[in-house]
């Protein structure tokens, strides 16, 4: 259904310069990634506890998430006609204890939901820049009855 990419944490010390710091967070590993693919568009989502971003899916861009702390639960569900996974759920905890970078293809609708206790983050590279005049996000209710699935449980 999504590709996950193999990440490997790195040991890298924490190197303070002024008012910069820097920390290599993970590196990717795999030939099949589109994580090369030219970043056309980032951005980083804050999330407070049990907060959720639900549901979202596109139609043309590819989302490439990356979940390097914090702890989210990331819903994903099916919705491409012609898939051998079409209908399928899948149900993915990630963050600090399980640093990714998801790849999710269009017609894939996807949830987030912060399970921590704490505010955390994620970053967004889309394949595709944002279009003001022709958006390709999609949103459907949290609660959509196609979906099997109730975050509140």
């Amino acid at each position: 259904m999504i590709q996950i990419t193999n990440t490997f944490k790195v040991s890298a010390p924490e190197v303070s310069l002024t008012d910069l710091a820097l920390s290599e967070l993970f590196t990717v590993r795999d030939n099949h990634s589109r994580a090369t693919d030219a970043i056309v568009h980032i951005y980083q989502v804050t999330a407070i506890p049990d907060s959720r971003r639900a549901w979202v899916y596109h139609r043309w861009q590819n989302d490439r998430l990356a979940y390097t702390n914090g702890h989210f639960r990331v819903v994903l569900y099916d919705l491409r006609p012609d898939s051998s996974t079409f209908g399928l759920l899948q149900v993915l905890h990630v963050g600090i204890d399980q640093p990714v970078l998801l790849e999710i293809p269009p017609l894939v609708v996807h949830g987030v939901q912060n399970i921590g206790s704490e505010t955390a983050t994620f970053i967004n590279m889309p394949t595709r820049p944002w279009c003001p005049a022709d958006p390709d996000k999609m949103r459907l209710p949290e609660k959509d009855p196609r979906i099997p699935f109730n975050f509140d449980v």
